[in-house]
Parts: C-alpha cells; structure tokens; sequence
C-alpha cells in the first residue's frame, strides 16, 4: 500500500472512450464526466475514438468540446474493430494512467476523486470499478440480464482480482475493460496491446489482462468508481443473452489456448471439456423447462451458450454490436 500524504502529488489521467453509433449516449457520457466533483490535484484528458465508417460521432464531439471544460481528443479508428480503437487511443495517451470507459456509460459525481484516491492508494497495475445496469425495460429485465451486466463485488476496497475461474467465484465478476483504468507503463507500452483478431469478436481484452496477470502485473478491485451503464431492451431478449454467451464461450477458448504453456494440447483438451459439460448440462436443462421456472430455464439455455461457444470457438462469428447496429438500423 502506498502512503498517502496531506498535500497529494499531481496525478493525470487520459480517458479513453471507443464508440461506435452512439452519439446520444456519448453526450451524456461527456456531460456526466463534466460534472463531476472535483478532485485535489488530479487532472483529465478525454480521448474519442471513433470505430464508426464514417466518423459519424466527430460533429457531436466537436460540439460537446466547445461547451466542456476538459480538454477533449478526437480520433478516426477504421476499421470498425474494438482492437483498433482502443490501440489508437492508447497509441495518443500520454498520462500515466489510462483509464477506459464504455459509450453507453454515465459516471457518478464521485468517480473521479474515487479514482484518484485509489491510483494514490495501492500500487496495482490495472484498477476495476463496479457497474450498476439501468435497463429501458426494467420489467424485461431478468434474472440473466442483471447478473450479465452487473459488476459489483464484496470485497474490500484494494482487494486483489485476477482473471481465471477460480478468481472469478471469489471476487464475483469476469475481468473486461469497462470502466477500468490502467498503468500505462506497465500494461500498455506494447504498439498494439489489445489483439486485433479478437478485437472482431470480443476477448482481446482478457487476453490482454490474462498475459500480463501471468508476468508478474496485480489488478485490483476499486468499489466506490461506481458507473450506471444503459441497457436497452433489446439486450436483455433471450436471443442476445444467448449469443453473448456463445461468444463469451468462444473467446474464453481462444484466451485459455493462447495463454496456455501447452497451447497444442490445450486445443485439443478444451473442446472434449465443452462436450463433457454440455452433455451434463442436459438434465438440469430438461428439468428447468419442465418445472417452468423462467429463470432457471433461461440460466441454463445461458450456460449451455456457453459451453457451446467453448466447443465451436473455432467459428468466429459476426460481432455483437455489429450484429446490434445493423438490426436497429434494419426497416421494421
């Protein structure tokens, strides 16, 4: 644990915001983030990266900035990657801390002075907030979507996470970028950090926080960074739910063989493992469907996804907020 002092030493921080198609959302993001309660001798950039064809969001970010009082970067990320737009702001980040930020997100007033006392606090190299959903269908809502997009945590401000199962049951939520910042020099000093195939499909950044936490890198928990990410109704239908999961499975795979000292037999083992849980997840599948209980049943339809994505990580499919933009840009 780092000392802290009476008079904190200056700290800056560049915010990394990818977005794609969100210009509305992004607003409010860029609004929440300006009104913020100040934080003693603490200082932010913004930096957009547009993943967008054709920079649809450069209007609503060069209007935003003429009214804001942070400094505001825009950048062109093509193609439409997640990999890509997050390579491309890391590549302009300057400050020792880079911290990420979904589109779709609102920060609460305390979040920066939050980040700041934690930064200050503890010597980790990659600090993870917690996340509360606010759905436009609440009633829509059940049980699968909440704990899908709810990351919340019952250990102590400080405590250590790492990604892996195991981890995963004790601290309560699976590593991702969202709302996260990192130590630039320890995590990002590499060209391009986050992988560009699986940039297409998600994972690149569990692959990227899976490499580093086996070199020797700490991660760990910040409670009170607390941010409110909007959910549309459309997510919480059972269909998406499934296909988060089938490529959640997918790149859970493709991050455990890459990362693996046996990577070859890896291969091989992981899909007779996938099999194995499928086939066991059978019966509690067939039980939920008779007894009628919704959420079970859609817990299990959910972990079954999972296994599937595991089994077929081989097949990578269409990306979901690609797959997302084009079903709401289709005509009715």
């Amino acid at each position: 644990m780092v000392s802290e002092s009476a008079a904190p030493k200056p700290l800056t921080i560049d915010i990394v915001i990818c977005t794609f198609h969100r210009e509305a959302l992004l607003r409010r993001l860029l609004d929440s983030l300006e009104a913020m309660d100040p934080a003693p001798a603490t200082t932010f950039r913004v930096i957009v990266a547009d993943n967008s064809d054709e920079a649809s969001a450069r209007a609503a970010v060069q209007e935003a900035a003429a009214t804001l009082t942070f400094d505001v970067v825009y950048l062109e990320a093509h193609p439409p990657n997640i990999s890509v737009a997050r390579n491309a702001a890391v590549a302009r980040a300057t400050a020792p801390f880079v911290a990420f930020l979904d589109d779709d997100q609102e920060v609460t007033p305390g979040w920066l002075a939050t980040v700041a006392a934690a930064l200050r606090r503890h010597r980790h190299d990659v600090y993870f907030g917690p996340f509360e959903p606010v759905f436009a269908a609440p009633d829509n809502a059940g049980l699968v979507a909440r704990q899908m997009f709810t990351r919340a945590s019952t250990l102590p401000d400080g405590a250590e996470v790492a990604p892996g199962r195991a981890a995963r049951l004790r601290q309560g939520f699976v590593l991702a970028t969202s709302n996260t910042v990192f130590r630039r020099e320890t995590m990002l000093a590499e060209d391009a950090p986050f992988d560009f195939y699986l940039g297409a499909n998600g994972g690149e950044d569990l692959l990227l926080m899976a490499r580093m936490h086996r070199a020797g890198r700490r991660f760990g928990w910040m409670s009170g960074a607390k941010v409110f990410d909007d959910i549309p109704a459309s997510r919480c239908e059972i269909g998406y739910l499934a296909r988060r999961a089938v490529a959640g499975g997918q790149s859970f795979a493709i991050v455990t063989i890459l990362t693996s000292p046996r990577p070859r037999l890896t291969a091989l083992t992981v899909p007779l493992v996938a099999i194995a849980q499928l086939a066991a997840g059978l019966l509690p599948y067939a039980k939920a469907l008779v007894a009628g209980d919704l959420d079970e049943r859609q817990a299990q339809r959910i972990a079954m996804a999972g296994r599937w994505g595991k089994l077929t990580y081989r097949s990578r499919r269409l990306p979901l907020y690609r797959w997302e933009d084009a079903s709401r840009r289709s005509p009715a």
